[in-house]
């Protein structure tokens, strides 16, 4: 004989099983990936280089339920001063054949992380922590969350659409965001010749594993 279950009944066991679907995962430090691509511009813009600058230390947390996108989150950080510059492979990655010299690569990470740009000293973390994860028709997901930079927070949306494989989950995004809005000035030189544009493009690619799985370093 079957029986109706009464709806506090009814709520709890949903709720238990939304808990048992949802896997809380760590960023994999070894494959993640923090990426912000900047562009030149200026009248002898074709003397200056686009840059490509990667975070070395990545750090943060995925929950995340294939049944339940909504109730997902991310987060993730990274030491500013953890920021390379130009390395030769990424920048042959992101289609920037020039490789620049390794003194060319100092001066612009010196001036990068300088008080006139990032400011390292006085803001020593990046980060991005989601409010928000809307699920779409088409498997995508909406997140919005505050991207603090340059200790400034602003609110960004962006669609990802996430990739389970096994235990783990695969995500990529690309943010555009302009440096002026996290106080930051683009650099500029010969009189505003030759600079870079206000507009910049973050790119993350997050591997997020089961907490108990060792990450690769």
């Amino acid at each position: 004989m079957s029986r109706l279950i009464p709806p506090a009944s009814s709520l709890l066991l949903a709720l238990v099983a939304a808990s048992a679907s949802t896997a809380e995962l760590t960023l994999d430090p070894g494959r993640s990936e923090l990426v912000v691509r900047i562009f030149k511009t200026g009248a002898a813009a074709a003397f200056a280089h686009d840059h490509v600058i990667r975070a070395s230390q990545v750090e943060g947390k995925v929950t995340w339920s294939p049944e339940q996108p909504a109730v997902g989150s991310i987060e993730v950080r990274s030491p500013t001063a953890s920021l390379v510059v130009d390395e030769p492979e990424l920048r042959r990655k992101y289609g920037l054949e020039s490789e620049l010299s390794d003194d060319t690569r100092s001066k612009v990470h010196d001036t990068m992380v300088s008080e006139r740009q990032l400011d390292v000293a006085a803001y020593p973390e990046m980060s991005f922590v989601s409010r928000t994860v809307r699920p779409a028709s088409d498997g995508s997901v909406e997140v919005t969350g505050d991207l603090t930079l340059h200790g400034t927070s602003k609110r960004v949306v962006f669609t990802v659409r996430p990739q389970a494989n096994g235990t783990e989950v695969q995500a990529h995004a690309e943010i555009t965001f302009n440096q002026s809005d996290f106080g930051i000035k683009p650099y500029r030189a010969m009189l505003g010749m030759v600079g870079n544009q206000d507009e910049a493009k973050l790119i993350v690619t997050l591997v997020a594993v089961p907490n108990s799985a060792p990450p690769q370093l």
